[in-house]
């Protein structure tokens, strides 16, 4: 089954407000994905449940990494805490690309998450 695509989402650095923000409802079965629009952008995340859950962005190798051996950097985990917590790492454009600047999405239960670019200027 294919992943289901995540749309990225532009935000004012300077008065851009959550409530400007969708948030999408993600599942572990069909995984997730969104193409990387370069630079950083971020992950926020809320559980919806009652414990805590985590959420994977698998790493893949690439060149000049620090793990230079295997050039290949660590996967991103993110562990949310029971409800009504919200959770936000930065992804960053360089170790994640699975191809054609995708970057999977792997929530280890049912969760909701919005992928954001912050705009530099107002």
């Amino acid at each position: 089954m294919p992943r289901t695509a995540i749309t990225v989402q532009t935000l004012a650095a300077y008065g851009g407000k959550d409530e400007d923000l969708t948030l999408t409802l993600v599942d572990n079965p069909n995984g997730n994905q969104f193409v990387h629009p370069g630079g950083d952008v971020m992950l926020i995340i809320t559980n919806p449940t009652a414990g805590p859950l985590a959420v994977t962005i698998p790493a893949v190798a690439f060149p000049g990494s620090f793990n230079r051996g295997a050039g290949a950097t660590n996967d991103i985990v993110i562990t949310t805490a029971a409800t009504p917590n919200v959770s936000v790492m930065a992804i960053p454009d360089k170790g994640f690309n699975q191809g054609s600047g995708v970057v999977h999405i792997n929530p280890a239960a049912l969760l909701t998450i919005a992928i954001v670019k912050m705009t530099r200027t107002p």
